[in-house]
């Protein structure tokens, strides 16, 4: 039996990216990403659902390849972390988080959750936390696999633990 492990937050965030248009990228202010909006997959009511969808199809594929007996996603939900508290530039120079992104997080988590993965998340830790504990924690009783873009997850790489790194989507 493998423990798949998902950094969520990372994983949504590339399949958002990845299946914007390549305009989006290149509007420089609000009102030019407004005109690129009618492009991104959304719901007739206007919610937003391309990285719900691509991270959805990812982790299937996911799931088809690893064979996992386990699976757990954490999240980030705060960037004011520990980190922050002990060192106030930490992550500073981040942009936030844009609506059309940030309101499907919500999303797939309620995905995940009627579907019975666990979720891990906290105000005070980031994803990362949660991975690297986790993967410590039961890498002795199963082997464990880390689906992240965080290259500082390859640290954990042991023996019992791989690390898969996203590239793109």
């Amino acid at each position: 039996m493998r423990l798949l492990l998902v950094d969520g937050s990372s994983m949504l965030h590339s399949c958002f990216f990845g299946t914007v248009p390549k305009e989006y990228y290149r509007a420089k202010t609000p009102e030019e990403r407004r005109f690129i909006l009618p492009r991104i997959m959304q719901t007739r009511s206007g919610v937003f659902t391309n990285g719900v969808y691509a991270m959805s199809k990812s982790l299937k594929n996911l799931v088809e390849r690893c064979k996992p007996g386990y699976m757990a996603v954490a999240w980030d939900v705060s960037r004011e972390t520990f980190r922050r508290g002990i060192y106030a530039e930490y992550k500073a120079n981040r942009a936030e988080t844009a609506p059309e992104l940030k309101s499907q997080f919500a999303i797939m988590q309620e995905i995940l959750r009627v579907a019975g993965v666990k979720q891990f998340m906290d105000q005070n830790l980031e994803a990362d936390d949660y991975l690297g504990s986790l993967s410590k924690q039961f890498e002795k009783n199963t082997p464990v696999y880390i689906y992240t873009k965080d290259q500082d997850a390859l640290q954990l790489v042991s023996d019992y633990t791989r690390v898969w790194l996203i590239k793109k989507h």
